[in-house]
């Protein structure tokens, strides 16, 4: 908008001076040269033109300049200075007709004598100059009326640049707020799916505690069973002893003897299943807690450091079979998990409380 203005403001000034340029009114010939002619015969008189200059017109002073050489005057360098400085230019590099005729007169008076020669009819008047200033087949050149289109024609330009640069600066802005917009709807996203992992992460953590404490209790029933076993065995290679010692029992001693052998058995068959369910139980719960700090530590770093008590992978004295040790999963899988392992591990401490 400013190289508009700008642009509009210098073309009013070209047609302000072109306007000051053209000739404005009409005038007499000055008193001085008509009061030479006294009583002249209208028929040994040529026509005279009416000036059509007055004294308020103004020109370029390369122009006034220009006419002088075409008038015969063939100033020095010395008198166009002195020319220069004493007539009065304004803004828009134009003088009064009137001040540049009355000083011609005085520094060429010698040159006009010798081209006018000193006869009334023939000496200099204004409309020498009036002939050639609005003569239409010599017109001038005005340079400032040049440099101004030149400069009219290169603000046009640089306001159509300005205009395209607008433009592009317009289609970048755009282009930025929907950079922008995408860049706020993921950041959004990103912190709904941060939010759902911090939920998932405190679940899996109480499970976790859920599970160690699982763990623990089935170490000890585990522990307490195989003490159990080992109570029978020895009872069991005491009757042995007993029965190879002793001489034979009579008949309903030893029946007596079956049936008791025979509970003994049923109860170390009964204790095996179940301490082979204690392993399968204590195998899957290690599984499940590897899995977990596995995800754990690759979802959302190192968790907390546990303690001696805890178990940690490799360290169980009974190895984990390959059959019970799992792919990483989802969250979703690994609850499930531990819903699955929570309910075996409550089902093997109710019937041991039977």
């Amino acid at each position: 908008q400013r190289v508009s203005r700008r642009f509009f403001c210098l073309y009013l000034q070209v047609r302000v001076s072109q306007a000051r340029t053209e000739p404005m009114c009409v005038s007499s010939p000055p008193a001085s040269d008509s009061s030479s002619d006294t009583n002249p015969d209208p028929s040994t008189q040529p026509p005279q033109r009416k000036c059509s200059l007055s004294a308020g017109c103004r020109f370029k002073m390369e122009r006034l300049e220009q006419a002088l050489d075409l008038i015969g005057l063939k100033p020095t360098d010395t008198q166009r200075q002195l020319l220069r400085s004493r007539l009065l230019v304004d803004a828009t590099g134009t003088v009064a007709f009137a001040d540049f005729e009355s000083l011609i007169r005085e520094l060429f008076k010698p040159q006009l004598d010798e081209l006018f020669g000193t006869q009334s009819g023939s000496s200099f008047t204004c409309d020498d100059l009036c002939s050639l200033l609005e003569s239409p087949t010599n017109p001038p050149p005005l340079l400032s009326d040049s440099d101004d289109l030149e400069e009219m024609e290169r603000l046009r330009k640089e306001h159509i640049e300005a205009l395209r640069e607008i433009k592009r600066l317009q289609e970048q802005l755009v282009e930025s707020q929907r950079v922008h917009q995408d860049l706020e709807e993921e950041f959004s996203k990103v912190k709904q799916e941060v939010k759902v992992g911090a939920e998932e992460s405190r679940a899996l953590k109480t499970q976790i505690q859920l599970a160690e404490e699982a763990q623990k209790q089935a170490r000890g029933m585990e522990m307490d069973y195989e003490e159990v076993i080992h109570l029978l065995e020895a009872e069991i290679a005491e009757l042995k002893t007993q029965s190879l010692d002793h001489p034979a029992p009579k008949k309903e001693e030893t029946e007596e003897l079956k049936k008791r052998v025979a509970v003994l058995e049923c109860q170390l068959r009964k204790s095996d299943a179940a301490k082979k369910s204690f392993e399968m139980s204590t195998g899957k719960l290690l599984s499940f807690v590897e899995n977990v700090q596995e995800f754990l530590l690759e979802s959302h770093g190192p968790t907390k450091s546990f303690s001696a008590g805890d178990v940690k992978v490799g360290s169980s004295p009974h190895s984990i079979p390959s059959r019970y040790r799992k792919s990483h999963g989802t969250a979703a899988s690994l609850a499930q998990e531990a819903k699955e392992l929570t309910r075996s591990v409550r089902s093997i401490l109710e019937v041991d409380c039977k």
